[in-house]
């Protein structure tokens, strides 16, 4: 199959989605890569909430949200880190240090220490502490509500970072690159359900680190705290250069990179070149996004909700639709539909808690536009396992039929008539190559068995060179 996911409408929804979104400047010029870091961006705030939040839509149906998704490419990676989850890591980092303070103040450390350590460190008062100290050991999410001047404190940088962090403070984010690392980590994991954040150094996805993280994924894994064995499970952000990720691809479904949704540099583009843009005013996104995690955050750390986070929305429709379409590309991309089958609903909810519609503004953005998105997104992953999966005499093939489109611009033409016309051809990589072409839908047989061109030649020649799916 082939595909076209170049725009010819500015109005389009998918284009309006992502100027409303500023993605051009998510990926500090390049379009694409800030279609990826806003995907990440609405993951992150999903992977982040306590254990069932999701879309319900006006017949009570409940769609599950949070994605596992790889970021791999010098621009996208570089990007995911520092816009999608360094803000979270620092979130984790924050936490930690007042919880260690908490601890030095409990213990009597603070008041041994110099008047002006005490006056930059600024304790919390001791009628709060209390409460704060319990959330401390709390990785089961039991502890009492500590109150709503504790969230400002924890989310805001500890003025006293000198004091060794504590080994058991809630880990609702854990960052590792090295299996033991994240074996210890994952013993404070937060509700047995942190978002974990992997860099992959190694191409072989079949490690003990991968096989650890696949697990986790699953909820096929356990942890050891204090003797007993606990079941835990975990969404996942990982990150590795395109040369492992490739590597990786090659032990099939069982590995950890077919388990993943990619969020990859290359591949389709969008192309609003000769259309009139609409004027649109951008969110500040950096800014609502880290609005965004803070409520996130708070939900996690406030036992005082009854309920998991839910959205307002009729996903059924859309949600039949973009699962039709995945089934359509599974057997091009094997594990496509088990990594990509909640990323519609995370978008939308992602992009719920990004936007001013949260405060009572109307969405500048429609449920046809994450759609959109989110085919765009899979495409990419798709055409990147394509152009890996070639091999050396599929690339010959596909530069051959780019020669022959000029020749079919002369009219109907069977294989040998093109190989008369074109010098040390053969007739059997004329047909490969005609083969090539009709399977892209660049060509269609007429009477005689002889080929027509279905597409202008330009037409044609762009879509060998860039091949994805319909949208």
């Amino acid at each position: 199959m082939t595909a076209n996911t170049t725009a010819t409408s500015s109005s389009s929804p998918l284009l309006r989605l992502l100027q409303v979104f500023d993605a051009e400047s998510l990926g500090e010029g390049d379009l694409m890569a800030g279609a990826n870091v806003l995907a990440a961006m609405c993951a992150s705030i999903v992977n982040l909430l306590p254990p069932g939040a999701g879309l319900v839509s006006g017949t009570g149906a409940r769609l599950a949200v949070g994605v596992n998704f790889l970021a791999a490419g010098g621009l996208t990676r570089s990007l995911v880190d520092e816009r999608a989850l360094d803000p979270i890591a620092t979130l984790q980092a924050n936490l930690a240090d007042h919880l260690a303070v908490a601890e030095r103040y409990e213990e009597g450390l603070i008041a041994s220490m110099t008047e002006d350590l005490k006056r930059r460190t600024r304790p919390a008062p001791p009628t709060g502490m209390p409460k704060l100290l319990s959330l401390r050991d709390d990785i089961e999410g039991n502890s009492a509500p500590i109150g709503d001047w504790a969230f400002h404190d924890l989310l805001s940088p500890c003025c006293d970072r000198g004091l060794e962090s504590i080994t058991a403070s809630p880990a609702i984010f854990v960052e590792s690159s090295e299996l033991a690392d994240l074996e210890q980590k994952l013993r404070s994991g937060h509700l047995n359900r942190p978002y974990v954040r992997v860099t992959l150094v190694d191409a072989d996805s079949t490690t003990g680190l991968s096989q650890r993280v696949l697990a986790l994924m699953r909820g096929t894994g356990r942890v050891d705290r204090s003797g007993v064995p606990t079941v835990i499970r975990g969404r996942v952000a990982a990150s590795c250069s395109m040369s492992n990720l490739k590597l990786g691809m090659l032990h099939g479904e069982d590995g950890l990179i077919s388990n993943l949704l990619w969020l990859v540099d290359g591949g389709p583009r969008l192309d609003p070149t000769g259309t009139v843009p609409e004027v649109v005013v951008p969110y500040n996104v950096h800014d609502e996004y880290a609005r965004a995690l803070a409520i996130a955050w708070r939900c996690r750390l406030d036992y005082r909700q009854a309920q998991s986070p839910t959205i307002r929305h009729d996903w059924e429709p859309r949600q039949r639709e973009w699962l039709a379409y995945l089934n359509k590309l599974e057997p091009e991309c094997p594990g496509l539909t088990l990594a990509a089958r909640p990323l519609f609903g995370t978008l939308i909810f992602g992009l719920a808690r990004m936007s001013s519609a949260l405060n009572g503004e109307k969405a500048r953005w429609s449920a046809a536009g994450v759609l959109g998105l989110a085919k765009l997104l899979v495409d990419r992953m798709v055409q990147c396992r394509q152009r890996f999966a070639q091999t050396e005499k599929d690339v010959a093939c596909r530069d051959l039929a780019v020669k022959l489109v000029p020749k079919l611009v002369e009219g109907p033409l069977d294989a040998r008539e093109i190989v008369r016309k074109t010098s040390r051809l053969r007739i059997g990589e004329c047909r490969d190559a005609l083969d090539v072409l009709n399977r892209h839908g660049l060509i269609r047989q007429v009477e005689g068995g002889k080929w027509e061109l279905a597409l202008p030649a330009p037409q044609a020649v762009a879509k060998l060179r860039t091949p994805y799916i319909d949208v």
